[in-house]
């Protein structure tokens, strides 16, 4: 058995499915969140993984802002910040696939219970954490919208001394932002950064066509691809 994390597909079910293709049937998945919004297949995307057996789903911000948006709206309270805040990140269609759902209220359910942290002991002996958005170990677990949405993390020194075999892998933030935003020591390789501590997933996927499929026993990379990139194989 395997076990693989994955993250922030935004609504490329196509990758979803080679995914599930790459796996074997007893090997488990690390979902660390955004299934929804600003990709073709959002919603549908969501149910997949929501009801895949092998899946361990963690919520992300956008999952946290369509359950926001959706109980607003249940109270026939529509035009909220929560709403507003997920249409401005590309949910509007992740709302309206939610709404037409038949069961839409148990559906919400389910994403507004989902774990906001995984933590598992790996082949090596390493504790590895995932959460959406990181985090930095060494004080208290933080609050659920800073594992959604912080990302001050990337810049703290890791507590190597206390946590020597403490891996913290998450998503969130595409790693050409953080090198964008002058974040140092990111092995493009590895997608680790902070002396090899943290370990950043997020492909960027919707634009690049390519999701980031990581063991959590070897670390080992691997790159699904998208049909955009199909042609390749004729």
């Amino acid at each position: 058995m395997a076990r693989y994390a994955f993250s922030d597909l935004h609504g490329r079910l196509d990758l979803f499915k080679r995914i599930c293709d790459f796996i074997q049937p007893d090997d488990e998945l690390y979902c660390l969140g955004d299934c929804g919004d600003r990709g073709p297949q959002s919603w549908e995307t969501i149910k997949a993984v929501l009801t895949h057996p092998q899946v361990h789903y963690l919520k992300g911000n956008h999952e946290d802002m369509l359950v926001k948006a959706y109980f607003d709206y249940q109270k026939y309270d529509y035009y909220t910040d929560a709403y507003y805040l997920l249409c401005y990140n590309g949910g509007i269609e992740t709302f309206i696939g939610l709404i037409n759902e038949p069961y839409a209220k148990d559906w919400a359910i389910k994403l507004k219970e989902l774990p906001n942290i995984a933590t598992i002991k790996n082949n090596k002996g390493d504790i590895v954490i995932m959460s959406h958005a990181g985090y930095t170990p060494g004080g208290p677990v933080p609050v659920e919208e800073d594992l959604l949405w912080d990302r001050s993390h990337f810049y703290d020194p890791f507590p190597e001394e206390k946590f020597p075999n403490t891996v913290m892998i998450h998503g969130h933030t595409p790693m050409s932002y953080m090198i964008g935003d002058g974040v140092t020591g990111i092995d493009p390789k590895t997608l680790a950064y902070d002396n090899g501590h943290k370990i950043d997933i997020d492909s960027g996927a919707v634009n690049t066509g390519i999701a980031i499929l990581i063991d959590l026993d070897t670390y080992e990379i691997h790159k699904i691809y998208g049909e955009e990139f199909d042609y390749l194989k004729k």
